[in-house]
């Protein structure tokens, strides 16, 4: 039974028990009952069970209680009684402890009232119905539950008459042990001390003080000066200039205050957005500032150390937060100063959640990477023109670039793209580049050049892209002019059957066929050809790349103009994933 109702035990409001003045109870309880007499102890054992109301102060209370049952005489002879008493409870605990904050309280009983003893074993003619005073002294522990209720033992001494069949048999005395449970109510409090604190001088904010400072500046500048006119006057304080000077005064204010206050600061290069051209500079004592620059530029930028912060100046926010509103960025080892400036002090949230930021080191790698593909293609092309297998007058051009994106789950990952290009002058195209109607990816001389310098390079240093199993997206440009076709090209089926393939026109998807059968009848089907005859080349001829999951995507030109520039092909690779 008390580990039943300890389980329901709820916490004591600690301020309720504080000030707690007395409550009101009613309580039930059961128990047993033993007789005194010429037996052992406990062999005169009866149940017992009791109600009773009270109420109770912190050092005294009372109570009236109701018990009864069963009692025993001998042991083979019980009989009933009720017992009834005014008690008076001594709360020992309150004498060693003046807090009212106490979960167990251990009261003293002390108690008169009126014992009734009666048997219903013998007939009703010969029973004798005894009431006779009852004297009662115990022992109380009280334990607190929750604010109404409460768990209780006691052991009470009590002297009463005993009844025995047609005797009485006076100052048998009895003990009873019970253990009850009670609902209080009524509860008083005493009245909340007050306690009178010293008046608290309210402390100014950082923010007020700059503001308070401010207005004692403007005031004295918004004074006419002695030898002023009021034209000159008027002019000076006119709603565009007095708004300059207030601005002009709040970053003096504010940036003297934060030299007092603000930690040397200590700042570095963070990432690189390409999309917005700003690279972010980490500032240890404030949020990160943003300085506009080429991608080129802040490429170079990676491991730069020992950067300086020169010619700050801040704004002061009602949080006593400091802002840089203006900084000179010097970086020592290359001599050059970048200039952040927000002195109109535009919101810089729109820059910082923009998720288009690159780590610089991605973006040195990728520079590095295309200067090295670059110089890969300069001395193919030289070497191709030494030895007349082009001309002069074939350009190639090569490009890379990172990029963020998500992956299928929502991750963010930066993909690498790869990109070739070329261009032959009209008057030479016939020689270096595909002559109408033609298709076939060697029959281009500057298209297998432009291939052989992927290659290479895919050997050397991109090989670490074509890693197994990473995806590579493959988008291949197929471009035809205006050129009609009288009658179907042949097509001999060398790059497969195609009855209906998806490709892309002017960023459109479209179905397009290309089979033995019906030939090339369209210049979309002559752009897909071309396309396809690359895709080809680059599975024969770079091995590696099979190893990689890949996409094709094929994109179709179709010029509304006839001419050769308008016949030719261009690559990009996207590794997905790449750093």
């Amino acid at each position: 039974m008390t580990a039943a109702l300890m389980a329901l035990t709820l916490s004591v409001s600690a301020q309720d028990a504080q000030q707690l003045k007395s409550y009101h109870f009613v309580e039930a309880q059961g128990g047993l009952r033993t007789t005194f007499g010429d037996y052992r102890l406990f062999k005169l054992t009866s149940p017992a069970v009791a109600v009773s109301y009270g109420y109770l102060t912190q050092p005294v209370g009372f109570r009236l209680h109701f018990s009864g049952w069963k009692a025993k005489s001998s042991p083979s002879y019980d009989f009933n009684y009720l017992n009834g008493n005014a008690d008076m409870l001594l709360n020992v605990t309150h004498m060693f402890s003046r807090q009212t904050a106490r979960p167990l309280n251990i009261y003293l009983i002390g108690g008169v009232g009126m014992a009734y003893t009666f048997d219903r074993e013998t007939p009703e003619e010969n029973w004798k119905h005894n009431a006779s005073l009852n004297l009662r002294v115990g022992l109380r522990a009280d334990q607190t539950l929750s604010k109404h209720f409460g768990l209780s033992f006691e052991v009470s001494a009590n002297n009463m008459a005993s009844h025995a069949k047609g005797a009485t048999y006076q100052e048998e005395k009895g003990l009873v042990a019970m253990l009850g449970i009670n609902y209080r109510f009524g509860h008083k409090y005493n009245a909340p001390a007050i306690t009178v604190a010293d008046p608290v001088q309210p402390t100014m904010t950082n923010y007020q003080m700059m503001t308070s400072n401010l207005k004692e500046q403007m005031d004295t500048w918004l004074k006419q000066m002695p030898n002023e006119t009021l034209e000159e006057y008027q002019l000076r304080i006119s709603d565009e200039a007095r708004a300059a000077q207030a601005r002009k005064l709040e970053y003096e204010i504010s940036t003297k205050m934060a030299a007092d206050m603000l930690q040397p600061t200590e700042i570095s290069f963070g990432d690189y957005n390409p999309v917005l051209k700003k690279l972010a500079v980490h500032a240890t004592s404030m949020p990160d500032f943003y300085l506009d620059m080429d991608e080129k530029e802040a490429a170079s930028l990676y491991g730069a150390n020992n950067l300086q912060l020169k010619n700050q100046k801040y704004t002061l926010h009602p949080d006593d937060s400091f802002e840089l509103v203006y900084a000179e960025v010097y970086n020592p080892a290359t001599g050059k100063t970048y200039t952040f400036d927000n002195l109109q002090k535009m919101s810089l949230n729109e820059i910082r959640n923009d998720g288009n930021y690159l780590p610089l080191n991605v973006l040195s790698e990728a520079q590095m990477k295309e200067t090295n593909l670059a110089a890969i293609m300069d001395d193919m092309v030289n070497l191709a023109k030494d030895d007349k297998v082009i001309t002069d007058h074939t350009h190639i051009s090569v490009n890379s670039g990172v990029e963020t994106a998500k992956d299928a789950s929502g991750r963010s990952i930066i993909n690498y793209n790869v990109g070739l290009t070329y261009e032959v002058e009209e008057q030479f195209s016939a020689r270096d580049d595909f002559k109408p109607g033609r298709y076939v990816t060697k029959e281009s001389k500057a298209a297998v050049l432009m291939l052989q310098i992927m290659k290479k390079a895919f050997e050397q240093d991109f090989n670490k892209y074509l890693a197994e199993g990473k995806q590579v997206i493959i988008k291949i440009t197929g471009t035809a002019d205006a050129s009609p076709i009288n009658r179907p090209i042949a097509y001999n089926g060398q790059y497969g059957e195609y009855p209906s393939q998806t490709v892309y026109k002017n960023g459109e998807p479209m179905n397009l066929s290309l089979t033995r059968e019906e030939g090339i009848a369209t210049n979309e089907q002559l752009a897909f050809a071309r396309a396809l005859g690359v895709k080809d080349w680059i599975e024969k001829e770079i091995t590696d790349i099979n190893k990689m999951q890949r996409d094709y995507k094929y994109l179709i030109e179709v010029s509304s103009q006839k001419g050769s520039k308008y016949r030719r092909i261009n690559v990009q690779y996207t590794f997905v994933d790449a750093f």
